[in-house]
């Protein structure tokens, strides 16, 4: 959505880019499997301490202000009501990533499983919650009820290839609350929304796999704490 609708960046660009960022070291240095907070946990145990090795915590907040900030600037400025009008031709392009994706599952014999994409986007949302939003383009910034119907054309989109392709899906999108005890912006979760998400998926792949009561629990109280 952010580059097909929002225009934040190239497509195609992000096809290329979102392998390598995902699995290799080109972003940031790291790949995002190696910035899990459960792997940064476990890492100081796993591994040796070697001599002279620091660690350097990085704040990068700032940049998130800054962007809410030109959003808000935006809205007065450029206001966007009605939806993209690229909104049917991204579905479209959507849909048959998800197509594919499920092709070359089926391929490798690989089990699938889709999760809709949950947002804090509400036409109702208070002026309070709306200053956490930050995503915009050139230009200019969508209002809340566009991002809500925008938002929803993809998550429909992902439960109709489901439906028509009989695979399971999970519709996050629909079970999480719209406010601040998910996310800390348009679509992050912070750590109340984590745990949150962590258990409705446990839940189904349990249910899915037959997870035995007992490894139920052990997950519920690694979920909830001691």
């Amino acid at each position: 959505m952010g580059a097909l609708v929002l225009a934040s960046r190239s497509f195609d660009e992000r096809q290329r880019e979102a392998d390598h960022e995902t699995l290799t070291s080109t972003a940031e240095h790291r790949p995002y499997y190696r910035r899990l907070a459960l792997l940064r946990h476990l890492t100081p145990y796993l591994l040796p301490v070697r001599p002279g090795r620091k660690t350097m915590l990085q704040d990068g907040g700032d940049w998130l202000e800054t962007a809410r900030e030109k959003r808000r600037q935006l809205l007065e400025t450029k206001p966007i009501d009605g939806v993209s009008p690229n909104l049917s031709l991204a579905c479209g392009i959507y849909r048959a990533s998800l197509k594919n994706i499920a092709f070359q599952c089926r391929r490798r014999g690989l089990d699938l499983v889709f999760i809709t994409q949950p947002t804090i986007y509400r036409k109702d949302l208070p002026d309070k919650l709306q200053r956490l939003l930050w995503m915009n383009n050139s230009i200019g910034a969508f209002s809340m009820t566009a991002l809500e119907q925008m938002a929803n054309a993809f998550n429909q989109t992902m439960i109709d290839v489901c439906q028509e392709e009989g695979l399971d899906c999970i519709d996050l999108a629909a079970r999480l609350a719209k406010d601040t005890t998910v996310f800390y912006d348009d679509c992050h979760f912070n750590t109340g929304g984590c745990e949150t998400v962590a258990g409705i998926v446990t839940e189904f792949l349990a249910a899915k796999y037959g997870a035995t009561s007992s490894h139920q629990e052990r997950v519920g109280t690694s979920l909830n704490g001691p």
